[in-house]
């Protein structure tokens, strides 16, 4: 991930300075090859679930693209999966796409600079999303802070 990636991130998702954000997600469904019958084992039953991924994509950071309804049809099993393109124009395989529902991690991060300005019980800035992302706005809410001579 590069520096440029982050800050398209940040500018696309307009987050405030004060409050509690959370990082956009989307639930699509997709086809869990690893939860269906071995070939040959019996009738066909395609397995499709819904998982939540991140709602930036996470070659450039740029919002990722809506989900359509994609039927697909395999020995004589007609099955809805979601498909999507993202505006950027980077394409989310199926193998990218299991692995990141299957790692990604959801983390509450508090600024400590805004709990240490703030003790009374002001306002402060938090945020809640995978984990990759949530460094990412806390990391850039953190350098206004410092733009601002920490106050």
């Amino acid at each position: 991930m590069t520096a440029s990636a982050d800050t398209r991130a940040i500018d696309a998702l307009a987050v405030p300075s004060r409050g509690r954000y959370t990082i956009p997600t989307l639930t699509v469904r997709i086809r869990v090859h690893s939860a269906e019958s071995r070939w040959g084992s019996g009738p066909f039953s395609p397995v499709v679930r819904p998982v939540v991924l991140d709602a930036l994509c996470p070659q450039c950071g740029g919002l990722r693209g809506e989900p359509r309804n994609h039927r697909q049809h395999e020995d004589g099993v007609w099955f809805s999966v979601d498909i999507w393109s993202n505006p950027c124009g980077h394409t989310d395989t199926y193998a990218a796409v299991v692995e990141e529902a299957a790692r990604r991690e959801v983390v509450d991060l508090d600024c400590p600079v805004c709990e240490h300005i703030a003790p009374d019980g002001g306002e402060t800035f938090g945020v809640r999303g995978s984990s990759r992302w949530a460094h990412v706005v806390l990391l850039d809410h953190m350098a206004l802070h410092i733009a601002r001579g920490l106050g």
